[in-house]
Protein backbone atom coordinates (compact mmCIF):
# COMPACT_ATOMS: atom_id res chain seq x y z
CA UNK A 1 0.00 0.00 0.00
CA UNK A 2 1.37 3.38 -0.96
CA UNK A 3 0.91 6.70 0.99
CA UNK A 4 1.49 10.00 0.27
CA UNK A 5 4.60 11.16 1.51
CA UNK A 6 7.21 14.19 0.40
CA UNK A 7 10.52 15.57 2.14
CA UNK A 8 11.34 18.32 4.82
CA UNK A 9 14.65 19.63 4.68
CA UNK A 10 15.98 21.98 7.13
CA UNK A 11 19.09 24.12 6.67
CA UNK A 12 20.80 26.81 8.10
CA UNK A 13 21.82 30.02 5.91
CA UNK A 14 25.35 30.49 7.31
CA UNK A 15 29.06 30.65 5.73
CA UNK A 16 29.41 28.76 8.61
CA UNK A 17 29.08 24.78 7.33
CA UNK A 18 28.66 23.49 11.26
CA UNK A 19 24.75 23.11 12.27
CA UNK A 20 25.96 23.70 15.91
CA UNK A 21 24.17 20.17 16.37
CA UNK A 22 20.46 22.66 16.24
CA UNK A 23 17.38 20.42 16.09
CA UNK A 24 13.90 20.79 15.27
CA UNK A 25 10.81 19.39 17.16
CA UNK A 26 8.19 17.92 14.48
CA UNK A 27 4.74 18.00 15.08
CA UNK A 28 1.53 18.05 12.84
CA UNK A 29 0.01 21.44 12.62
CA UNK A 30 -3.04 20.63 15.06
CA UNK A 31 -1.42 18.12 16.96
CA UNK A 32 1.24 18.46 20.05
CA UNK A 33 2.91 15.13 20.25
CA UNK A 34 5.99 14.81 18.54
CA UNK A 35 6.42 13.36 15.74
CA UNK A 36 10.14 13.59 14.83
CA UNK A 37 13.16 15.48 16.53
CA UNK A 38 15.00 16.21 12.97
CA UNK A 39 18.61 17.27 12.61
CA UNK A 40 19.60 20.48 10.48
CA UNK A 41 21.22 19.90 7.38
CA UNK A 42 18.99 17.33 7.11
CA UNK A 43 16.23 15.87 4.64
CA UNK A 44 13.59 13.33 5.94
CA UNK A 45 10.41 11.77 4.25
CA UNK A 46 6.80 12.70 6.12
CA UNK A 47 3.50 12.20 5.17
CA UNK A 48 1.66 15.00 3.47
CA UNK A 49 0.12 17.12 5.60
CA UNK A 50 1.08 20.49 7.37
CA UNK A 51 3.32 20.44 10.00
CA UNK A 52 4.59 22.41 13.06
CA UNK A 53 8.39 22.90 14.00
CA UNK A 54 9.97 24.11 17.26
CA UNK A 55 13.62 25.33 16.91
CA UNK A 56 15.17 23.97 19.44
CA UNK A 57 17.55 27.02 19.78
CA UNK A 58 18.53 30.13 21.84
CA UNK A 59 16.00 31.64 21.52
CA UNK A 60 12.92 29.03 20.57
CA UNK A 61 11.34 29.74 17.54
CA UNK A 62 8.48 28.16 16.36
CA UNK A 63 7.59 27.63 12.39
CA UNK A 64 3.71 27.35 12.02
CA UNK A 65 2.04 25.92 8.93
CA UNK A 66 4.85 24.03 6.95
CA UNK A 67 3.52 22.19 3.86
CA UNK A 68 4.88 18.56 3.27
CA UNK A 69 3.45 17.83 0.04
CA UNK A 70 3.47 15.02 -2.68
CA UNK A 71 6.53 14.00 -4.41
CA UNK A 72 7.77 17.46 -3.32
CA UNK A 73 10.89 18.59 -1.09
CA UNK A 74 9.64 21.46 1.27
CA UNK A 75 12.94 22.92 2.48
CA UNK A 76 12.58 25.29 5.59
CA UNK A 77 15.82 27.49 6.45
CA UNK A 78 16.66 29.25 9.45
CA UNK A 79 19.35 32.05 9.62
CA UNK A 80 22.70 30.45 10.75
CA UNK A 81 23.29 31.67 15.22
CA UNK A 82 25.74 33.95 16.31
CA UNK A 83 28.03 33.70 19.90
CA UNK A 84 27.37 35.35 22.74
CA UNK A 85 30.12 35.63 25.17
CA UNK A 86 28.71 37.58 28.84
CA UNK A 87 31.61 38.17 30.96
CA UNK A 88 30.53 39.07 34.63
CA UNK A 89 32.77 40.83 37.45
CA UNK A 90 31.77 37.84 39.75
CA UNK A 91 28.67 35.76 40.94
CA UNK A 92 25.24 37.29 40.75
CA UNK A 93 21.53 36.68 39.51
CA UNK A 94 21.18 37.64 35.86
CA UNK A 95 18.75 37.08 32.65
CA UNK A 96 19.23 37.52 28.68
CA UNK A 97 16.53 38.68 26.81
CA UNK A 98 15.07 39.08 22.84
CA UNK A 99 13.96 42.24 22.46
CA UNK A 100 10.53 42.20 20.17
CA UNK A 101 7.98 44.85 18.51
CA UNK A 102 6.14 43.60 21.68
CA UNK A 103 8.68 43.58 24.38
CA UNK A 104 11.00 42.05 25.81
CA UNK A 105 11.41 38.09 25.17
CA UNK A 106 13.17 35.88 28.25
CA UNK A 107 15.53 33.58 26.94
CA UNK A 108 17.52 32.47 29.65
CA UNK A 109 18.63 32.92 33.22
CA UNK A 110 22.69 32.94 33.48
CA UNK A 111 23.78 30.47 36.17
CA UNK A 112 23.68 32.02 39.50
CA UNK A 113 27.17 29.53 40.71
CA UNK A 114 29.29 30.37 37.83
CA UNK A 115 31.78 33.02 38.47
CA UNK A 116 32.80 34.80 35.55
CA UNK A 117 32.04 33.53 31.66
CA UNK A 118 29.00 31.83 30.34
CA UNK A 119 28.32 31.46 26.33
CA UNK A 120 25.52 30.83 24.03
CA UNK A 121 24.68 30.11 20.55
CA UNK A 122 21.75 32.50 20.04
CA UNK A 123 19.65 33.29 16.45
CA UNK A 124 20.32 37.04 15.34
CA UNK A 125 18.62 39.78 16.26
CA UNK A 126 18.60 42.37 19.21
CA UNK A 127 19.25 41.46 23.18
CA UNK A 128 19.62 42.62 25.97
CA UNK A 129 21.03 41.19 29.56
CA UNK A 130 20.08 42.50 32.80
CA UNK A 131 22.73 41.44 35.88
CA UNK A 132 23.19 42.28 39.57
CA UNK A 133 25.66 41.19 41.75
CA UNK A 134 24.80 38.40 44.20
CA UNK A 135 25.88 40.34 47.29
CA UNK A 136 23.43 43.44 46.39
CA UNK A 137 20.26 43.83 48.02
CA UNK A 138 18.84 46.71 45.83
CA UNK A 139 17.59 46.61 42.21
CA UNK A 140 19.50 49.83 41.64
CA UNK A 141 22.90 48.45 41.30
CA UNK A 142 21.03 46.36 38.36
CA UNK A 143 23.49 46.65 34.83
CA UNK A 144 21.57 46.40 31.37
CA UNK A 145 23.40 46.06 28.62
CA UNK A 146 21.75 46.21 25.01
CA UNK A 147 23.73 44.35 22.08
CA UNK A 148 22.83 42.55 18.91
CA UNK A 149 24.23 39.11 17.74
CA UNK A 150 24.78 38.21 13.89
CA UNK A 151 24.88 35.07 11.99
CA UNK A 152 28.52 33.51 12.21
CA UNK A 153 30.05 36.49 14.39
CA UNK A 154 30.94 36.18 18.26
CA UNK A 155 29.98 39.00 20.27
CA UNK A 156 31.43 39.33 23.82
CA UNK A 157 29.60 42.10 26.52
CA UNK A 158 31.57 42.78 29.87
CA UNK A 159 29.03 43.36 32.53
CA UNK A 160 30.43 45.91 35.04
Amino acid sequence: MSVPTGALKLDIISRDPVSHGLQAIVRLASDMHTINVQQFKTQEEYLTGYYSLEVLSLPRLIIDSVLVSQSHTTKVEIPGPGVLVIKKPGLGYGSLFKETNDGLEWVYDFQDDINYMESFYLLPGSYRVAFRDKFSNSTINTIEKRFTIKTGETLTVNIN
